[in-house]
């Protein structure tokens, strides 16, 4: 469940959107316009995506605040975090 209150339930009969009324209107509204690109399963053959460099600047990156403990999650999403 992330800070809009949604959560997605993956199904043996598909995905089941749970969370405010608007916002599931809105996620399936984006998920049929791009239906093409979604699947419950992992294809066999990998997508054939353009190589690129992602380039970082490390001293923006590397900083302190980024060097502490994984923050504290409720226990909602804690098993959310345990099913990936």
């Amino acid at each position: 469940m992330g800070n809009w209150g949604i959560r997605l339930k993956f199904t043996s009969s598909g995905i089941n959107i749970e969370g405010p009324v608007r916002l599931r209107k809105a996620i399936r509204e984006l998920s049929n316009k791009h239906i093409q690109c979604l699947s419950l399963t992992v294809q066999v053959e990998p997508t054939k995506v353009k190589p690129f460099n992602l380039e970082v600047d490390n001293t923006l990156w590397e900083s302190s605040k980024n060097c502490g403990p994984p923050r504290i999650q409720s226990d909602v999403k804690e098993e959310d975090i345990e099913i990936i």
